[in-house]
């Protein structure tokens, strides 16, 4: 969540968000997931019966949160959104496009990008910039212009890959300058 959070506001600061709209976008981001802990508690469950608990996860979670009075309602909106796609095919309401919160959208994107760096089911998991790859051929699923938001943020070679560079060394992605996106700052492995 921590992840997620981080990723979001740098694309709420990049989009020269406010400081209100930051500090929702923050909030719903670390707090987007807190309605999973009930698969957590479903080991003994079915595939089909987790996966139905999965989709419940964001009304789940919005309502938790709906019982802390000090939470404001967009907040618990990211929360109940963050899984809408804009082409329609998410959950748990099946929102498209302007129906869906701008703050819940920049979640999405972030949080799609985490899960393809950090799921510790998958047998292979996709590199930074093969996870950038993938959420590009979703993009029908996201807004194309916070999509590029991100790409652009994170770059071509996001932060974590690993790149062969022209002289055949190779390096490890330490940061990117949205400015220069082709030119990252790359830490070189030396076998001495």
């Amino acid at each position: 969540c921590m992840n997620v959070s981080v990723l979001s506001l740098m694309v709420g600061k990049r989009l020269g968000l406010g400081e209100e709209d930051m500090n929702h976008l923050g909030m719903g981001a670390l707090f987007h997931d807190i309605g999973k802990e009930l698969l957590r508690k479903a080991t003994l469950m079915d595939e089909k019966a987790k996966h139905n608990i999965y989709k419940k996860h964001p009304v789940v979670g919005e309502g938790l949160l709906s019982q802390i009075h000090t939470v404001s309602n967009q907040v618990r909106t990211i929360l109940l959104q963050h899984h809408e796609m804009e082409n329609g095919k998410g959950f748990p309401a099946g929102l498209a496009g302007d129906q869906i919160d701008q703050l819940a959208k920049i979640v999405s994107i972030a949080d799609l990008y985490d899960n393809l760096c950090n799921d510790l089911g998958a047998q292979r998991r996709p590199t930074p910039h093969q996870a950038v790859t993938k959420l590009y051929k979703s993009k029908d699923q996201f807004s194309a212009a916070l999509l590029q938001h991100f790409i652009r943020i994170m770059g071509i070679y996001p932060p974590g890959s690993v790149v062969q560079l022209s002289s055949d060394e190779i390096g490890l992605v330490v940061s990117v300058d949205p400015q220069k996106p082709l030119l990252p700052s790359v830490l070189v492995y030396n076998e001495k």
